[in-house]
């Protein structure tokens, strides 16, 4: 037969309903088979020595490779180094970080990836729809043994994609690969601080803690991962007013008690005396709220610049809802707003405990003997419950900074940048900077513009000691020639603080623009509103991991009545750890979550349970398998056999997973880890469920048998990596 320019095979089948039929075709010695391929040839281009093989159910060979690529970054660099010889041949000089950029999974289901053509159209200073032509046509007339498939996108918005898919047995071999030999990380030259968790020790920890502990810890475990030097530190701030509250209280209403006579942890006693000290205050404003003086203030109130707003807007409120009186009652009376707004000023004005809380602050601050000693030991307390509960939830940092210790870090360097003309000063004397000039305000916004950084009497306010701290450790983790990046884990009512701080940071250091980053995050609310410590209302994170650990346990009691009750308790323990941290680490880090202990400890769906379930399932398969996982070997053998539409799905969910890391780290954002092992759990589930067409302990062929058990060792691989990143340890049986 004469060489052709294109064969074109039109095939009309009458088959029963439902029957499968995969034909092939050996073009001089190599298979192909694709039901769009409009052209078939040989590796010359020649259409001679066709021959139809009829009806097959037998895996297609793979193309001669030297070497099959044994994990993932290999793949990619096939596919790269395909893409480049596509190029090569049109004459164009490819740029590898420009095709590595643009190679995604396909939208369409008939392919595993797509390829847009937009960036590289300006090499052939072409559209993209002629580049992704010309390209599916260069790769007809000399196709690479990389791609099974490879061809542009049809309808008007994909004309710009080259969709294609790698031959199978190079995604087997190089995706089950990953999770045998990972790819040891490139090790990054920065060093990233990672700064979270940062309690006060006026108080134990709460969910909202235990959300931004969590966070933490998995950012720090997916850049270690990547291969980044992470430095961990929790900052606590153990002094201010907030702590002397708990001590003034602990003074006059203590009697000596401590964590050993109370059989109480060190900060829940020290919580107790916070929740006291803000109930007696809260009494004596009462009192106070009946008094003339009261009555004076709250006319002096109405008539100051912030009441007259809030008295307004009140009455407009009540106008609004004439027509419905039964909701006039949500509008606060006048006086009830003043009570609300003015209750801090009365503590530093009226209120005798506040007053005297204020003087043991300043007691402090003069380094007065008994009041430090009393300081000395109620931290304490705290710092010994804080490493509990830290352990409890397998957190760590690798330095502990303190407040007091670090707190005027930020006037010397302020005074020196004042010097320097960085800084101004007020007509009080205090310092500041300008939010226009540092480009946090619009010219004429009508906000005000200064920022006060450090009071006229010397005093640091929270901004000093952002700024030293900072600064501080630039110098120590950094070096002349690169500082390092700082990421800090905040709640996201500090999204302005931070904005701010950024700012000011990259005026007193240049160098440090864009090294700074916060991780914010929203609230953790309850079924009955925002958790609020003073009210005694809160969450306790010690007390949260108990009650999930025993509703955990009476959960796999009722699944698995045969276990003993200490094998319940020890799984028990795992579950409920789980089941809080995917459920909080599973939501985007801005979303404010309610959460549902009920929810989050189902063994389905989305949730930490169901995860550990199906890692332990692939541990069960070689367990009725009889065989040892020990010894299983990596080979490429026998890939070819994995060949069912299951089986290539699962394989591309599991390719998937390094990018998914590398845009968690990239968007500090762990709920990327969570999607990527629950699409691999659901994959690994819709294999698995379909046992007749998946055989694996009664497989009666070896070599589908070892394929199929190495799938299964790699996908359990796989979940085990991404629970592990999000801090939560498997079982390796349930």
């Amino acid at each position: 037969m004469s060489r052709l320019d294109s064969l074109r095979w039109n095939i009309t089948l009458k088959l029963p309903l439902n029957t499968q039929v995969q034909y092939k075709f050996v073009v001089d010695g190599n298979w192909f088979y694709d039901v769009d391929m409009p052209v078939i040839r040989d590796s010359k281009g020649n259409t001679n020595n066709i021959q139809t093989v009829g009806k097959s159910s037998a895996p297609l060979p793979a193309p001669s490779f030297e070497s099959l690529p044994q994990n993932i970054a290999a793949l990619q660099d096939s596919i790269i180094d395909a893409f480049a010889a596509l190029l090569q041949a049109l004459g164009q000089s490819p740029n590898r970080a420009q095709i590595a950029r643009g190679i995604q999974l396909s939208k369409n289901a008939e392919y595993e990836f797509s390829f847009p053509c937009y960036e590289i159209s300006k090499l052939f200073k072409s559209k993209p729809e002629a580049v992704a032509e010309l390209l599916a046509k260069k790769h007809l007339d000399a196709p690479s043994p990389v791609f099974a498939k490879l061809h542009q996108g049809t309808g008007d918005k994909d004309r710009a994609l080259l969709n294609f898919s790698v031959h199978p047995q190079l995604l087997a071999a190089s995706t089950i690969g990953e999770f045998f030999h990972p790819p040891a990380p490139a090790h990054s030259p920065d060093t990233i601080i990672v700064e979270f968790s940062s309690p006060n020790t006026n108080k134990p920890q709460h969910l909202g803690h235990v959300r931004n502990n969590c966070l933490g810890d998995a950012i720090a475990k997916m850049l270690r991962y990547q291969g980044t030097q992470v430095v961990t530190i929790n900052l606590v701030n153990d002094r201010g007013v907030h702590i002397c509250k708990s001590m003034l209280a602990y003074k006059k209403f203590g009697s000596g008690e401590c964590p050993e006579s109370g059989k109480v942890k060190g900060d829940h006693l020290v919580g107790d005396y916070y929740v006291k000290f803000d109930v007696a205050l809260g009494k004596e404003y009462g009192e106070w709220l009946k008094s003339g003086v009261a009555q004076e203030e709250f006319e002096k109130w109405k008539a100051s610049s912030s009441g007259k707003r809030i008295v307004e807007r009140n009455e407009k409120e009540r106008k609004k809802l004439e027509k419905e009186p039964e909701k006039l009652s949500k509008i606060p009376s006048d006086f009830d707003s003043f009570k609300s707004e003015y209750k801090d000023y009365y503590t530093n004005k009226f209120s005798p405990l506040g007053i005297e809380c204020n003087q043991m602050l300043v007691a402090w601050e003069n380094n007065d003997p008994e009041v430090r000693a009393l300081w000395t030991k109620m931290n304490q307390w705290v710092f010994d419950g804080f490493k509990q509960t830290y352990a409890l939830y397998g957190i760590s940092h690798d330095v502990w900074e303190k407040e007091s210790e670090i707190y005027e870090y930020g006037r010397d360097i302020i005074l020196q940048a004042f010097e320097a003309g960085l800084v101004e000063r007020l007509q009080d004397g205090a310092y500041a900077v300008d939010l226009v000039d540092i480009g946090v305000l619009k010219k004429g916004s009508g906000e005000e513009r200064k920022k006060v950084i450090l009071r006229s009497n010397g005093t640091s306010v929270y901004m000093t000691q952002d700024i030293g701290t900072a600064l501080t450790r630039m110098k120590k983790y950094g070096n002349e020639k690169d500082l390092p990046q700082m990421i800090y884990v905040v709640a996201s009512e500090q999204d302005r603080h931070f904005q701010i701080l950024f700012k000011i940071l990259e005026q007193l250091e240049p160098r440090s623009k864009g090294k700074y980053f916060h991780r914010s995050y929203g609230m953790v609310l309850l079924p009955t509103g925002r958790m609020k410590s003073r009210e005694g209302t809160v969450v306790d994170a010690d007390d949260l991991a108990v009650q999930l650990g025993n509703l955990a346990f009476e959960v796999t009691m009722q699944k698995w009545p045969e276990l003993s009750e200490e094998e319940g308790r020890f799984r028990a323990e795992k579950i409920g750890m789980a089941a809080l941290k995917f459920y909080i680490l599973s939501f985007g880090p801005e979303t404010s979550i309610t959460f549902d202990p009920t929810k989050s400890l189902q063994f389905s769906g989305k949730s930490g349970p169901y995860l550990l379930y199906q890692y332990a399932r692939t541990r069960s398969i070689f367990k009725k398998a009889g065989v040892d996982i020990s010894t299983i070997k990596y080979t490429t053998d026998f890939f070819s056999h994995l060949n069912t539409e299951e089986e290539s799905d699962l394989l591309r969910t599991l390719y998937q997973f390094p990018k998914d890391v590398q845009f968690a780290c990239e968007t500090r954002d762990p709920s990327k880890v969570c999607d990527s092992i629950y699409a691999i759990s659901q994959s690994f589930n819709n294999w698995y469920r379909l046992k007749d067409k998946h055989q694996v302990v009664n497989c009666t062929d070896p070599d589908l048998k070892t394929a199929r058990l190495l799938l299964v060792l790699a996908s359990g691989n796989a979940i085990k990596r991404g629970l592990n990143l999000l801090g939560i340890e498997t079982l390796e049986q349930m």
